[in-house]
């Protein structure tokens, strides 16, 4: 008995000495990528601190475009000097890593612990998640919360009420990014294949629904105030009726 709690101990200190060493490798290369990231108006980076500026002033919450969450967040901090932009790459980076202690976390309770450090260490060397981390804008926020409303889905096949975090983060997801609207699109699809006539009494898939909503409502009703159209988006709609 003595010699297995030894080696559940070790076992342990491996995971998080590897999970540390996984850490500590995104945050080196994050870095230096957000050194090397000096022209605030690549990679949509501009909209995004413009909007950031506009929701601290009050002016809008969307620019009909890109989502507010992320905005949201850096507009705590919004300033009109390069602090600001230094500030947002930071706060990305950091949610870079939230990401990856979540994908861990989740996917530990989900698998085990060797899927689960496959998984984040696989996520933390993607030049792709790297470089989208040390920018003004809000990528790794939505593999966040895309990641998160993914593992409550699945949970919530066995337990329904997982649902409700399944749809507060696909709400929040929604957010963060147009696409996150995909999120219930294919809960929906999936629960009616999976239920079939049995998916409208699935109080689950209620809850769901309810919980992405409210997560959402924030931004559909802003849209259908002044855009007339809840899903509104500019790439989609280039000709809004502005109330």
């Amino acid at each position: 008995m003595l010699r297995k709690d030894k080696f559940e101990l070790a076992r342990r200190m491996v995971v998080c000495l590897m999970m540390t060493l996984v850490i500590g490798h995104f945050l080196a290369a994050g870095l230096m990528e957000v050194r090397a990231n000096w022209n605030s108006s690549a990679f949509d980076q501009r909209s995004y601190l413009r909007l950031g500026l506009r929701i601290r002033e009050r002016e809008a919450l969307t620019d009909g475009n890109r989502h507010p969450l992320y905005p949201a967040l850096i507009s705590l901090f919004a300033e009109r000097e390069w602090a600001y932009f230094t500030k947002s790459k930071l706060l990305s980076l950091t949610i870079g890593v939230m990401a990856l202690v979540t994908v861990f976390a989740l996917s530990r309770r989900l698998y085990s612990d060797d899927v689960a450090l496959l998984a984040t260490f696989l996520l933390s060397i993607n030049q792709e998640f790297i470089r989208e981390s040390s920018r003004a804008i809000c990528e790794s926020l939505f593999v966040l919360l895309f990641f998160a409303s993914w593992y409550y889905t699945v949970r919530g096949f066995s337990r329904w009420r997982c649902w409700a975090a399944a749809g507060f983060c696909a709400g929040l997801a929604y957010l963060t990014k147009g696409t996150g609207q995909s999120l219930p699109i294919s809960f929906v699809l999936s629960a009616m294949m999976i239920y079939r006539t049995r998916a409208l009494k699935e109080r689950g898939i209620i809850v769901y629904l309810l919980f992405y909503l409210i997560a959402a409502s924030v931004l559909l009703a802003y849209n259908y105030k002044r855009y007339g159209n809840p899903f509104y988006n500019y790439n989609h709609n280039p000709r809004p009726v502005v109330r």
